[in-house]
């Protein structure tokens, strides 16, 4: 049986409809009632169309830019169509058992002669549609009506018939979906100073401290499910699990203003806004707080333990959550305030708003997510873990201030963050992330496995060829120096050579970029160096200071000799 959804359309000046908004799906008994309100709106869309020269000619042709589409359900599909003699097209989409139907009008607002849609196969059929579909590159998106009731999962996989329409002319076209699926993952790395959403990267599971480290993964179903730009993780206020009312842990990071630097840190309020019933329940008076703590280079871990600097928790009806500390701690600009507490959650599902304030005077403003768009670090049942091995044991690594990104060409999900320094004993450390997918999530059923990638963060270290018992030789004339590095090919180095003894000393310095394998070439002229004076060669990171001790790669300078031309 089919249900017919309205979404009622208004007229803007000009003849342009637009949504005003979902309405539930009608019952049978009143179809006929439905009906005739489409009706009074076609008349409507019709009566603006005719009245705008070239809108729609007899003569007009619509044509998709593929016959069949395929895409992961979960995924956002984009359709282009062509137009000829027309500037508005309807698009009707329809699973072939029924289980979803809807109709979309898109206008080709930039009268480029062609419309591109976006489906959105997780968020279709979940309520309001007109949130299911997006015009892009300048065209508008007028009406989206649901012809079947909501559902309460997203679109099944199974096959989609399309079908374009403008004027008299018809285009069909099918859209397979397939199960949701997690694919393979690749590791790559890239100069700090650069996108890690550029051509730049390269493929390679070692990575230099402060360079970024690079997930791609094979996700194609990811597109509508992640929401990239607000993932729960990053948000003010972190709740997992997302569950209302569930007991949950509340995980906070508050970055620290520069108006603060040097203050002494005397408290922390996390101020749960809103309504009644959008603020936290069965708080527990006094109740600790589990983790205390400051990330100062916001790549994940804490840096520094305030435990001892916490005085007392308190806890309001009013939804706020006080810790009072002894002022023993001074804040620094970029610091990052970490605080993780256990409460229940409020009875409520979407973002809510919620307030940080340090010392009560600079406030933070921002969300915590409940219900469904907030489970996993992703949001809706996608989770993205990251841990340091250490001591075969799994140290967390929180991955709130990574990069998101979903690239719909490729369908793989991006995630970049700085790889961490290291301490001045380590050599290495070995980090592991994890995507899954929990049980209860819409897809769970689609897939069983979730997808590793390992990678290993090692110095930021630069070498030189040649060096034989501690001492370089070089030519007397043109010499081609060499080395290896361990960071981030095209990254800019500088090669340097100097002699500080007068009157005989001399600089040579030469900019190098770092070659894909890791290398580096720099040519030199030593023709005015008398054979057998000595100096020092080393390589430093343009990128991290230039000519300065913090930046040297190479421990220490090599030792280097002329050697008299051959």
């Amino acid at each position: 049986m089919l249900y017919l959804t309205e979404l009622p359309l208004v007229l803007r000046p000009g003849g342009a409809p637009v949504p005003e908004q979902s309405v539930s799906p009608m019952p049978p008994s009143s179809l006929s009632t439905t009906l005739a309100r489409l009706a009074v709106v076609a008349v409507l869309v019709f009566a603006t169309v005719v009245a705008t020269p070239g809108v729609l000619a007899a003569d007009a042709t619509v044509t998709f830019d593929a016959e069949t589409y395929s895409a992961t359900r979960g995924a956002i599909v984009p359709l282009t169509i062509s137009l000829d003699g027309a500037q508005s097209a309807t698009v009707t989409l329809t699973e072939t058992t029924g289980a979803y139907a809807a109709t979309v009008t898109v206008v080709d607002a930039d009268e480029d002669g062609t419309v591109r849609l976006e489906l959105d196969t997780f968020a279709a059929g979940s309520g309001n549609d007109f949130h299911a579909y997006r015009a892009t590159d300048g065209d508008q998106l007028v009406s989206v009506t649901r012809l079947t009731p909501a559902r309460s999962d997203p679109l099944p996989a199974g096959t989609y018939a399309l079908v374009a329409v403008a004027g008299e002319s018809r285009d069909d076209a099918t859209l397979t979906l397939s199960p949701f699926s997690l694919g393979a993952v690749t590791v790559e790395t890239a100069p700090h100073v650069y996108s890690p959403f550029g051509e730049t990267p390269t493929v390679s599971d070692t990575v230099a401290s402060g360079d970024w480290v690079i997930l791609r993964f094979d996700a194609p179903g990811l597109s509508g499910v992640v929401d990239t730009d607000r993932p729960p993780v990053s948000a003010l206020v972190y709740a997992d699990p997302s569950t209302p009312r569930a007991r949950s842990t509340h995980t906070v990071r508050a970055p620290v203003a520069d108006a603060l630097h040097g203050v002494p840190l005397r408290s922390l309020v996390v101020d749960y806004e809103g309504e009644t019933d959008a603020r936290p329940w069965q708080l527990t008076p006094g109740a600790d707080a589990a983790i205390v703590g400051v990330d100062h280079d916001s790549d994940g871990t804490l840096d520094t333990d305030l435990t001892e600097t916490l005085v007392s928790v308190s806890t309001y009806s009013d939804g706020r959550y006080r810790l009072q500390f002894d002022g023993a701690y001074a804040l620094a600009s970029g610091d990052e305030l970490v605080v993780q507490y256990e409460l229940h959650n409020p009875d409520t599902t979407g973002s809510d708003p919620v307030a940080v304030r340090i010392n009560d005077e600079t406030e933070l403003v921002g969300v915590a997510t409940y219900g469904p768009a907030g489970q996993g670090t992703l949001g809706n049942g996608v989770t993205l873990d990251l841990v340091r091995v250490v001591d075969d044991e799994a140290v967390p690594v929180s991955l709130a201030n990574a990069h998101y990104r979903v690239d719909l060409e490729t369908e793989e999900l991006v995630v970049a963050t700085i790889a961490p320094e290291l301490a001045e004993d380590e050599t290495s450390a070995e980090y592991v992330a994890t995507l899954s997918v929990s049980p209860d999530s819409a897809y769970a059923d689609d897939i069983d496995d979730s997808v590793v990638a390992r990678y290993t963060v090692v110095p930021r270290m630069a070498s030189i060829d040649g060096v034989s018992d501690g001492t370089l030789s070089v030519d007397q004339h043109q010499q081609r120096l060499s080395g290896t590095t361990t960071v981030a090919p095209g990254s800019r180095l500088v090669v340097y050579a100097v002699r500080y003894d007068d009157p005989r000393s001399f600089i040579q310095a030469r900019l190098v970029t770092v070659s894909a394998d890791g290398s580096w070439e720099a040519d030199f002229e030593f023709s005015d160096i008398e054979p057998g004076s000595q100096f020092d060669v080393a390589v430093y990171d343009l990128e991290r200071g230039g000519i300065t001790a913090s930046a040297e790669l190479t421990p220490t300078a090599v030792p280097a000799v002329v050697t008299s031309a051959t």
